[in-house]
């Protein structure tokens, strides 16, 4: 892993091998990916933990790896890691991740969680990897994603505990964009 922070490695995911997006490359600058992913271009190649490989150099030096109440804290781990190393692509099947009921993969589909993770990426890292053009379109756009999600599961008649994590739960820091 030459200079690679982190190495996406083709798991498979549901019976079928998932493919990174075609890049000219099987290495990029950690910089352009952070921004890739951030504008949304990024083919959601971070995936889950499991199909990563991170250098254990790069997560020994920091006191506290992953942010443990963020959801999402295998994605912003891998920000925090590509701020000074590469991305790599590994065209190798070394990893299987099957969806488990009530696992956190399924509990993020059920309660839209993914817009969330998304939002509170970009609050966090959007100021150092995009210029303010892309900041206020991808601001805009996430919460036109947000809205029309909440818009759609009032329609679906969701749960109390829907709406709890969307008003108070890990939804309320990201609902004051």
């Amino acid at each position: 892993m030459d200079g690679q922070g982190v190495l996406n490695t083709s798991p498979i995911i549901r019976g079928a091998v998932r493919q990174p997006p075609s890049y000219p490359s099987y290495v990029v600058p950690g910089v352009e990916m952070c921004r890739s992913e951030l504008l949304g271009n990024g083919g959601y190649v971070f995936a889950t933990g499991t199909p990563l490989l991170l250098r254990s150099d790069l997560i020994c030096k920091r006191p506290v790896f992953f942010n443990a109440p963020h959801l999402h804290a295998d994605h912003e781990a891998c920000f925090e890691v590509l701020r000074e190393s590469d991305f790599g692509f590994c065209q190798q099947v070394l990893s299987c991740t099957r969806m488990r009921w009530q696992s956190t993969s399924s509990f993020s589909i059920e309660f839209d969680v993914f817009i969330l993770g998304k939002l509170a990426l970009f609050l966090k890292y959007g100021q150092e990897f995009l210029d303010g053009t892309e900041r206020r379109e991808v601001l805009t756009r996430i919460r036109r994603e947000y809205y029309r999600a909440l818009a759609h599961n009032v329609l679906r008649l969701r749960s109390e505990g829907y709406w709890k994590y969307h008003i108070s739960g890990d939804g309320k820091r990201h609902n004051e964009v």
